[in-house]
């Protein structure tokens, strides 16, 4: 039997002090018309208050559980924390400032179901403005760079043995990330097996104005995670030479954004090397216009 033989989900989801919003997060989740899910959710160090305002909401249904880490230590460990405490076949992902529409699960069982039962099943993510307004749709695309760079950690359905694999959330012997955890996490569960793709927003991602871990994306300190992502996956990388210069290309502009164009374009150079003349270009293409936009800025300075 595959896993999709047996629906069960535990759904993980950190959160660090944004009660109100992960409240309503949790409320997608009860809402969901698949029944068989189990939420795991993680306080990541919060504060008593945040997590007695937790608690008194977890109480409400016995499907959900609180796990309080002690210290803050981000939403890889935090995930993996959830892991651990999990043991269903399959295992979903909420950001706790994201939202499910109510088929989301049911609609990527389906899927699994009817493929492989061991595929990742991703589906596309919609924006929302904090007043509302539909701010546009985004699809994981079936290239893999664009799947990697821009897909929203809040749509795979994960088989377990998939996770397992790769490592879980965060694999022994790793040292801890709080960017880019979830480039690392598609890279690892890319050289495990397939992925497929329900073709409806099932996902709503918010904006807000608490701290989003995007926020500080083009720190130093981020670039160079995102480096050590790219250094711990080198072994699956070598196999896809056009992936792996897409991710160097992105790395090329995140050093230009941190304030560092000139190793940005060193990077992207780098980037280029060994790799067919059509896949250059369409690097090239995608990279080159933003890193000499920041080159041109500043030599204007």
């Amino acid at each position: 039997m595959t896993a999709a033989g047996d629906g069960r989900v535990d759904v993980i989801m950190p959160t660090y002090e944004r009660p109100e919003l992960t409240v309503e997060s949790i409320r997608s989740v009860v809402e969901q018309s698949l029944s068989g899910w189990r939420l795991l959710l993680v306080d990541d160090g919060g504060s008593p208050g945040c997590a007695s305002r937790l608690a008194e909401v977890v109480a409400s249904d016995e499907r959900m559980r609180l796990i309080r880490r002690r210290e803050n230590a981000g939403q890889q460990v935090a995930r993996q924390t959830g892991f651990e405490h999990s043991d269903a076949p399959f295992v979903a992902i909420l950001d706790s400032d994201d939202l499910w529409l109510p088929a989301k699960l049911e609609r990527q069982m389906e899927m699994s179901r009817a493929g492989r039962g061991d595929d990742v099943v991703l589906c596309w993510h919609r924006w929302r403005s904090a007043s509302g307004q539909d701010l546009g749709m985004r699809e994981p695309n079936s290239s893999a760079t664009d799947r990697l760079i821009s897909s929203n950690l809040s749509t795979p359905l994960i088989p377990r043995e998939r996770l397992v694999k790769a490592g879980g959330f965060l694999p022994p012997g790793r040292r801890p990330i709080r960017n880019w955890h979830g480039v690392d996490l598609y890279l690892r569960l890319m050289a495990t097996g397939n992925f497929a793709v329900v073709d409806e927003a099932l996902v709503v991602c918010r904006a807000h104005a608490e701290q989003r871990a995007s926020d500080s994306f083009s720190s130093a300190n981020a670039v160079r995670e995102f480096e050590y992502v790219l250094q711990a996956n080198a072994g699956f990388l070598q196999s896809r030479p056009v992936l792996r210069a897409h991710l160097r290309g992105r790395l090329a502009t995140l050093w230009s954004d941190a304030g560092m164009p000139g190793r940005g374009l060193r990077t992207l150079a780098g980037a280029l090397r060994g790799v067919p003349i059509g896949s250059s270009l369409r690097v090239l293409r995608r990279f080159g216009p933003r890193l000499a936009r920041s080159l041109r800025s500043g030599a204007q300075k």
